[in-house]
């Protein structure tokens, strides 16, 4: 008889413990928010390196992020309302705010464009390209206007001094340009590493003519943020927190952001100094309302924006200031 007492007791114990331990993992798992990411890439990781370092935690969140490898997915997540929050280009924010389901930017990602104009060995200065075959992905876009807008600043007008050949992807691109097939094209960072030691010339940084240009950002549908204002706070301060965290520890963002990314050492070692010493990780969390004017131009001069208004229209920084003040940050 004791020891079936024995053995009761203890059956009672563990499903006691087992309902009250599971209880509190449940809550420890924070409010459940759901984010859509365009692209994984070393400049695209914040969102989710803040997930994994327990930022969104801290704040009673948790943030699942899916990554879809395409700005028109991880809108049409948002749309769907599958997800609450998208990291994309702002263009698919502006022109679903056009379209008439208007969207609220909250951060910025992405505050410039990293890459590097490489070109063919025998091509030393910018100038050289004249007459030559520049090759890009799309006719119209961020890229290709970077690209434009650095010809022009070295005397080289389209198509006048050079020819624009549209051929695909980056994958596409590389093997072109190692073919001799083109003269040159835009490659992001951390790969202009890999392009010089193959022996290309660099021939200028973009960031060195268009410091400011809105690549990534975060936004919500514009009701539901009004809506649910404290969990966009929340989901900021664990954003912000995550941007301090690698300006603050460089060593150990390099490691993180390298096994998030799934990148080698060296390159995540080359892709922090560009993020952090040009500022294109933004290190409390703004859009550069500098970079969506560029955005906005761009996108009249390809004709997907007829809109004349300014970057405020799609913007509300209010989210991102009240998390600063809570965080205190200035």
């Amino acid at each position: 008889m004791p020891t079936r007492k024995v053995a009761a007791f203890i059956l009672v114990f563990c499903l006691w413990t087992t309902w009250l331990f599971g209880f509190e993992a449940a809550e420890s798992r924070g409010e459940e928010l759901a984010l859509s990411l365009s692209s994984l890439s070393l400049g695209t990781s914040p969102p989710l390196l803040a997930q994994r370092k327990g930022f969104y935690g801290q704040e009673g969140l948790d943030v699942q992020v899916t990554i879809v490898e395409s700005g028109t997915r991880a809108m049409q997540a948002l749309l769907g309302g599958s997800v609450q929050l998208a990291a994309t280009g702002p263009e698919d924010f502006i022109r679903a705010t056009e379209g008439g389901t208007p969207m609220v930017i909250l951060a910025g990602v992405l505050n410039s464009l990293t890459h590097s104009l490489m070109a063919g060995p025998k091509f030393k200065r910018v100038g050289d390209l004249r007459g030559g075959k520049v090759a890009v992905s799309g006719l119209t876009g961020s890229v290709t206007y970077t690209l434009k807008f650095m010809l022009a600043k070295n005397s080289l007008q389209y198509p006048k001094d050079y020819l624009i050949i549209q051929i695909g992807g980056p994958a596409v691109r590389w093997a072109a340009l190692k073919s001799g097939g083109i003269d040159a094209t835009l490659v992001a960072e951390p790969l202009t590493l890999v392009a010089e030691e193959s022996g290309l010339s660099n021939l200028g940084f973009v960031g060195d003519y268009l410091p400011h240009m809105q690549v990534t950002a975060i936004a919500a549908k514009s009701d539901w943020a009004r809506a649910n204002r404290g969990i966009v706070v929340r989901y900021l301060k664990g954003l912000v927190r995550t941007f301090q965290w690698l300006y603050g520890n460089k060593d150990e963002a390099i490691e993180a952001t390298s096994a998030v990314a799934k990148v080698e050492k060296r390159f995540a070692v080359r892709g922090y100094e560009i993020y952090t010493k040009r500022h294109v990780w933004p290190s409390d969390g703004s859009p550069t309302m500098e970079g969506l004017k560029v955005v906005l131009d761009y996108m009249r001069e390809g004709k997907t924006l007829s809109s004349s208004a300014s970057p405020e229209r799609y913007v509300d920084l209010s989210y991102l200031e009240q998390a600063k003040r809570e965080l205190g940050i200035r």
